[in-house]
């Protein structure tokens, strides 16, 4: 659906009734394809008017009141032939009080981020668009210098370096872009742009990251707030001043022809990096490839309360925070800080996340995500580390999509997972024996959309994974799994020392390795190994071990 610009990104059901009513405003007279839509008689054009006028000086610097504010500013050129001069002349009188008192407002990436969205509108595009559409009142051109800085200044602050924002402002990423694109699309025009030269960049940056952050329905990941998805005209411009040929292919290979068919740029079939990470944005997100069909997982790690959200082609599988408990003889360990990324890696086999966290009583949690982009699972774990011994348990909570169902097996502890009946995906504890019979260690279990892992041990460390198949083919072959014996000078370990797990699923195989001790020579499976960490496929026929992973 066609929209005025104004409204790219931005969840209309969060506004106030008046800011709502103004968009309309801007609806009918900047949308050059209205004549279908319903008309707004002049005299509650200037009603709306007059309402907002006489409200603005009071009014909070929201983001409602920005939007309202760049309503006023576009709407100026096309409502002088339906109010009376003196009239044009307050509401231009008004906004430029608004940008006069915005100029002092700094940006800052410690800004709660509707003021930090807020502070672009107001000092950055509010002025821009009044230099641009009024060159000829020199008090209105001259807010082009003042724009260009705010602009120039906000994308620095907000952004990492190369386009990513902070996980806090997942939830305003596209009134964000789409306040950036609005003003490049002015600074196109414009001798000196809308901003730095380094600042287009980071906007440039920051359109391919809004793909990688975006579900295949068009959704933004992670945001909580708003969440609306692409609409065509929003996607093409971005992709227009923003993008290159690389981002068009990325879009046209997830979305198709339904919000790419207008666009210029033409994919050249060329794609971006489809994963990354930044430990000061707190965020990563991981995808198999550029396709519809493509797992993908976005993780916010910005604050204690760790995100993901997944998605297995239509299908949302996770969506929420990945909450935990750990106990030491019943005492709770609590978290000191929030998570600190230990490493990033990605190359044509995985993407390899690993966090970790400090507890109490000397404590450590390491969070490992993994994602295998031609094998197709994803494995979450999480390590309990130098606790000092004693009885030990941990529990965590994934979060499922509302339509997800857990479907656990009978005898043994695996489970498959389906939307209406159909399983598309399967669950392997892999620290917990196989049978049910056996009851020792710890069970899986679901309740209220939250997939749970309980696990126990008495000793210094415990390890705590999960292995999600994701191919769809998979998901009701037969399946099974071990835990290693894993040996060090001829002498067999404890699971304090390291952990070892063998998987399959119809005839695919993997070993998973962890050292939880110092890293040493120790053998497991016929293996040499001294590394910290190994994934690796068994290759058919012989069972060769070939590396995914390694982490020395």
């Amino acid at each position: 659906t066609s929209t005025t610009p104004l409204q790219w990104g931005v969840n209309l059901r969060l506004l106030s009734p008046g800011t709502v009513e103004l968009l309309a405003l801007a609806d009918q007279f900047c949308d050059g394809n209205n004549k279908t839509k319903r008309r707004i008689s002049e005299q509650t054009v200037e009603q709306i008017l007059a309402g907002w006028l006489e409200g603005s000086h009071n009014s909070p610097q929201s983001l409602d009141f920005a939007l309202e504010c760049l309503v006023i500013a576009n709407v100026l050129p096309h409502v002088g032939q339906h109010v009376l001069p003196e009239f044009w002349w307050a509401l231009a009188d008004a906004l430029l009080q608004i940008v006069d008192s915005a100029t002092s407002w700094r940006s800052d990436a410690e800004l709660p981020p509707e003021q930090g969205v807020t502070q672009q509108l107001l000092a950055g595009e509010l002025p821009l668009t009044l230099a641009y559409l009024f060159p000829e009142i020199r008090p209105l051109a001259k807010l082009r210098n003042a724009a260009h800085e705010a602009l120039s200044e906000g994308i620095a602050e907000l952004t990492n370096g190369n386009g990513l924002v902070q996980g806090e402002y997942l939830g305003y990423l596209r009134p964000l872009l789409g306040c950036w694109t609005r003003c490049h699309v002015f600074g196109s025009q414009l001798k000196k742009g809308c901003c730095s030269r380094k600042a287009t960049e980071q906007y440039q940056w920051m359109v391919t990251h809004s793909l990688g952050l975006s579900s295949q329905q068009g959704t933004p990941l992670l945001a909580d707030v708003h969440d609306d998805a692409w609409t065509a005209d929003f996607l093409r411009n971005a992709i227009q001043v923003g993008g290159d040929q690389a981002d068009a292919s990325a879009a046209k290979s997830i979305y198709g022809k339904k919000l790419t068919s207008t666009m210029k740029v033409r994919p050249d079939g060329e794609v971006p990096e489809s994963s990354t990470s930044c430990e000061w944005a707190g965020v990563a997100y991981m995808r198999t490839e550029w396709e519809r069909d493509a797992p993908l997982l976005a993780v916010d790690y910005s604050s204690a309360d760790l995100k993901l959200e997944c998605w297995l082609g239509s299908r949302r599988l996770l969506d929420g925070t990945w909450s935990w408990e750990t106990t030491l003889n019943g005492k709770r360990l609590e978290p000191i800080g929030t998570w600190d990324e230990t490493c990033w890696f990605s190359d044509i086999d995985v993407d390899y996340l690993e966090l970790a966290m400090e507890l109490t009583d000397g404590a450590r949690l390491e969070r490992q995500i993994v994602l295998a982009r031609n094998e197709l699972f994803l494995l979450l774990c999480d390590y309990v580390i130098d606790t000092g011994g004693g009885e030990l348990s941990h529990r965590y909570r994934l979060p499922f999509d509302a339509e997800v169902e857990f479907e656990p097996e009978q005898e043994t502890r695996e489970g498959v997972l389906s939307t209406a009946g159909k399983p598309f995906a399967r669950v392997l504890p892999l620290a917990l024996p196989e049978w049910r019979v056996d009851p020792r260690v710890g069970q899986l279990t679901a309740n209220n959309n939250r997939l749970q892992l309980d696990q126990k041990h008495a000793g210094r460390n415990l390890a705590c994974p999960l292995l999600f198949d994701l191919k769809k083919a998979r998901a009701k072959k037969q399946c099974t799994w071990r835990q290693l014996t894993i040996a060090q000078s001829l002498e067999v370990q404890t699971p304090d020392v390291a952990v070892g797990y063998r998987a399959q699923c119809g005839k695919d195989q993997w070993l998973v390795y962890r050292s939880l001790a110092e890293p040493a020579n120790r053998t497991v499976i016929g293996q040499n190994l001294s590394s910290e960490c190994l994934i690796a496929r068994f290759l058919p026929p012989e069972g060769e071990v070939d590396e995914l992973l390694e982490i020395e």
